[in-house]
């Protein structure tokens, strides 16, 4: 590859101290207008010089040779314009670079003198014509493919059932596949219940979620939603509702949510070494005793209601306050 000249747009500055004829050291005032790598050319005033190296300024000037592209070496005076131009030695090398790549390409893959082949170029394909059980056949001297050269398909059998447990059936030598081809098949494609509780370390009947079974042996823990202090809104996503410090009256809102029949709640309740009011809402009544309206001061107090869906009512059937 060349060492190609390098490129900045619009690269302008000045000199900065001026040169003389023979000199091949160059400052600019702003070398960041021209490039960082080499080589590159600048034209001051009518002359062409190169840089090869240096960052253009005081400490690390550019290093110049002069009198390119056919012009002369002449002294510049301080503050003369510097300018990256595109200058015929440029263009010169693009062609040179061309020229040299139509002559290396010339015979190579089949390319013959002139232009470089094109898509028109190419054989065109034949009518393609595939068929169930014909043989294959080869392209001619013609085209380097013919798409209607003839791919050996599937035969013309009939495919066959295939049932697990199924032995492999391959094609025969004449085509690719056979359409009654099969593959090997498990013996037991669902797999047992045994092989399933095995597997799991577990014993016993599924539970299915819509299915009326007995849990035998299990335990089911309550979920909880505990808090300081604040009112309690029972939203059916937890079975035990407490507040540990209440600094302030407590109010048992409606439950949310879509509560089943029979379904229960509890609530536990204490205060911060004040007594704190307990208000409801208008779906709690006291079934076994009125519904309590007030903490004891830093007792516990226990209160457990249960669903009436048939009037929409969570009824209290316990109150138990710490001794």
């Amino acid at each position: 590859m060349p060492n190609w000249l390098k490129f900045t747009n619009r690269g302008q500055s000045t000199i900065s101290g001026g040169i003389g004829d023979g000199d091949l050291a160059l400052v600019v005032a702003d070398p960041s207008k021209f490039p960082s790598t080499f080589p590159f050319r600048l034209t001051i005033d009518d002359e062409i010089v190169e840089v090869a190296s240096g960052d253009g300024d005081g400490v690390d000037p550019y290093v110049i040779s002069r009198g390119k592209e056919g012009t002369t070496p002449a002294a510049h005076l301080d503050g003369a314009i510097v300018r990256l131009n595109i200058t015929a030695g440029i263009v010169e090398q693009v062609h040179s670079v061309v020229d040299a790549h139509d002559v290396a390409t010339t015979g190579v893959h089949g390319v013959g003198a002139g232009t470089i082949a094109k898509t028109a170029d190419i054989p065109a394909f034949d009518t393609p014509a595939i068929v169930l059980g014909s043989s294959a056949a080869a392209g001619d001297a013609t085209t380097v493919i013919r798409s209607n050269s003839t791919i050996a398909a599937f035969d013309a059998t009939n495919p066959s059932t295939q049932a697990f447990g199924d032995s492999a059936a391959v094609g025969s030598a004449a085509y690719a596949a056979r359409r009654d081809h099969k593959h090997a098949m498990m013996a037991d494609p669902v797999p047992t219940h045994a092989a399933l509780t095995a597997t799991h370390g577990v014993s016993g009947a599924i539970v299915g979620t819509t299915d009326t079974q007995t849990f035998t042996n299990k335990r089911t823990q309550p979920r909880v939603s505990s808090a300081a202090s604040g009112n309690i809104s029972p939203d059916m996503t937890a079975d035990i509702y407490i507040r540990t410090a209440l600094s302030a009256a407590c109010e048992i809102a409606n439950p949310t949510g879509s509560p089943a029949q029979g379904e229960k709640l509890i609530v536990r309740l204490k205060d911060n070494g004040t007594a704190r009011a307990i208000t409801y809402g208008n779906q709690f009544r006291g079934v076994s005793a009125a519904l309590p309206s007030t903490t004891v001061i830093s007792k516990v107090l226990y209160l457990g209601f249960i669903f009436n869906n048939d009037e929409t009512k969570w009824d209290m059937i316990a109150s138990a306050q710490e001794a």
